[in-house]
């Protein structure tokens, strides 16, 4: 059973256009999908609880992502330049943004659960992005 995805594991993979990740997986380590021009969809199951920085980094096509309600952490960079992405929804589970996650995202909206004020959003987290909204 495969319990992490490695270190670049999959990175420059540019025909790589879905992937759905095991659910025995709990954590996706740095860089791991970082350049897959080609990424359009994926999903992560619950078990992960944090995603490692510069993950999906240039993932250009990427248009769908599900952040899942056991994620406590988004890394600096983790999906920075993913400028296909349109919404993305950040439950209330994650305490930490990384310095540019969703930098370049410039089509993105953001709607983050924030009711339990405990979320720490680093510098430029948002920097592009069309829209943040808190919710609580």
């Amino acid at each position: 059973t495969v319990i992490s995805i490695g270190f670049s594991a999959f990175e420059g993979c540019s025909s790589l256009n879905n992937i759905k990740i095991p659910a025995g997986v709990i954590s996706i380590e740095r860089g791991a999908f970082w350049g897959c021009s080609s990424l359009e969809n994926i999903e992560i199951p619950e078990n992960v609880t944090s995603i490692s920085f510069s993950v999906f980094k240039n993932c250009s096509s990427l248009t769908n992502i599900e952040i899942p309600t056991n994620i406590f952490s988004i890394g600096f960079s983790a999906f920075e330049n993913c400028s296909n992405l349109t919404s993305i929804e950040i439950p209330e589970s994650v305490i930490f943004i990384g310095h540019s996650a969703f930098a370049g995202c410039n089509n993105l909206n953001v709607v983050i659960d924030n009711s339990k004020d405990s979320v720490k959003i680093e510098e430029d987290a948002f920097k592009e992005c069309k829209s943040v909204r808190y919710t609580k």
